[in-house]
């Protein structure tokens, strides 16, 4: 558990579970030597949105069990919350809400597969849920300008939105809706948390939030941290305390399976910034360098593969200090060293960003590509042409799926408690994990 006289801590985080280092490294390269991501990926990218030539703060995406990408953003020029869906190999767009919204916008899908937005209009935080042809529209609270959003939805149906509130001292708050009322509570205090928000829910739909914090507000310093609910109590930690600045945008959080977390953050200093990688190892951070950049930073993304291996997305500069940018994405070798890729170079790329995984292990991205060539910016979406983290289907772990991984699931066939075949997730084997297994017939290394 953490120690706080070890290092800078604002509250003491305990009960978090870390496989021993040495054991995620030989856990890591192993499911490497299996997994197409230790090869170059691949990228299918297309146009979603066009004429936005307006920076809001974030563009945000969400996958549904099918691979169907959903995404928000509030970047038009006429400031409307837009929302856009993939059906039939097009772009379904249509607004959300009216005028003004859309600022500080993120998606998260319920368990029927409805999109739910967060995202700032006027001086409030807004809760929006599609079912049907229609949106329903929710005012939670005040809300802090332009220092973004995160919603997600639990298996149960409850909204979870972390924000940072106005007020004197902006703070980090947690809102959720178990019944009929939305209840608000404040996470960490400090001034200026809450800005770069990023959250998940952990398997007993518990909050862990990544984000920053400035006690002495824009004067610094600015530390990323690590915001999470155990049931009964918020605990916050910094993770990094020899980094006085962080980037203007987004972080990047994911559990693995022990419930650990990895976070992806940008520390910004004169003369270039760097993105970097913690995560949670027994009493400490572990954080190392992914990659460093130009002088400005912007958005990252982080998630995990079915092996618990880290990808993070990421732009190398932020339009608005003048700079262009790329999207750039980053894995992990078999060696435990981060390997660096492009994945769009044109224009101003990636300044704002979203990843996800689909349950195939394709990664998809929603970013923002501005008007560096002089064009007006858009939405655009990438998709890897090739999954990561290993077949679905490899019951028997050999790289493959074949005969074997067929008998393996036939054998556990009507299992309803920790299925070996549970391919989707729904804690039982039927036809549904089966026909996921022959869509990954024949994947191999």
């Amino acid at each position: 558990m953490f120690n706080p006289t070890s290092h800078a801590t604002v509250r003491s985080v305990s009960d978090l579970r870390r496989r021993p280092a040495a054991f995620m490294l030989a856990a890591a390269a192993a499911a490497l030597a299996l997994s197409p991501a230790a090869l170059a990926l691949d990228w299918e990218i297309e146009r979603v949105d066009g004429a936005i030539n307006w920076i809001g703060s974030s563009v945000s995406i969400a996958v549904s069990e099918d691979g169907t990408p959903h995404i928000a953003n509030g970047m038009d020029a006429s400031q409307i919350m837009r929302y856009a869906v993939k059906q039939d190999d097009a772009w379904l767009i249509e607004a959300a809400d009216v005028y003004p919204s859309g600022l500080c916008a993120s998606i998260g899908l319920d368990p029927a597969g409805n999109p739910c937005l967060a995202y700032h209009k006027s001086t409030y935080l807004i809760f929006a849920q599609r079912v049907g042809e229609t949106w329903s529209h929710e005012t939670v609270d005040l809300m802090h300008f332009d220092s973004g959003t995160a919603v997600c939805i639990s298996s149960e149906g409850v909204p979870h939105i972390a924000y940072c509130k106005r007020g004197d001292p902006w703070s980090l708050k947690h809102a959720s809706k178990p019944a009929d009322d939305w209840v608000v509570e404040t996470v960490d205090a400090t001034p200026a948390a809450g800005n770069d928000v990023n959250m998940v829910l952990d398997d007993a739909g518990y909050p862990h939030i990544s984000h920053w914090g400035a006690p002495n507000y824009g004067a610094g310093p600015f530390h990323t941290r690590y915001s999470r609910w155990d049931g009964s109590t918020w605990y916050t930690d910094i993770i990094d305390d020899t980094v006085e600045n962080l980037n203007v945008f987004q972080t990047g959080i994911a559990l693995d399976a022990d419930g650990n977390p990895h976070i992806a953050y940008f520390t910004h200093e004169w003369g270039g910034s760097d993105i970097n990688y913690a995560v949670w190892d027994t009493d400490h951070w572990d954080i190392t360098n992914i990659d460093r950049t130009d002088d400005s930073s912007a958005a990252c993304d982080l998630i995990l593969d079915r092996t618990d291996l880290p990808h993070v997305v990421y732009g190398t500069g932020y339009v608005q200090n003048g700079g262009s940018s790329e999207l750039r994405y980053a894995y992990m070798d078999d060696q435990g060293a981060w390997v660096v890729e492009v994945i769009d170079a044109d224009g101003d790329a990636g300044e704002l960003n979203s990843l996800a995984i689909d349950p195939q292990g394709y990664l998809q991205v929603a970013y923002f590509r501005g008007p560096g060539s002089g064009q007006n910016g858009e939405i655009r979406y990438a998709r890897s042409t090739t999954p990561v983290g290993g077949c679905v289907g490899d019951l028997d772990g050999d790289g493959d799926t074949d005969h074997a991984d067929l008998g393996i699931l036939l054998a556990d066939w009507g299992c309803v408690v920790d299925c070996v075949g549970d391919l989707d997730g729904d804690d039982d084997t039927d036809h549904a994990d089966l026909g996921i297994l022959l869509a990954d017939w024949g994947c191999g290394t």
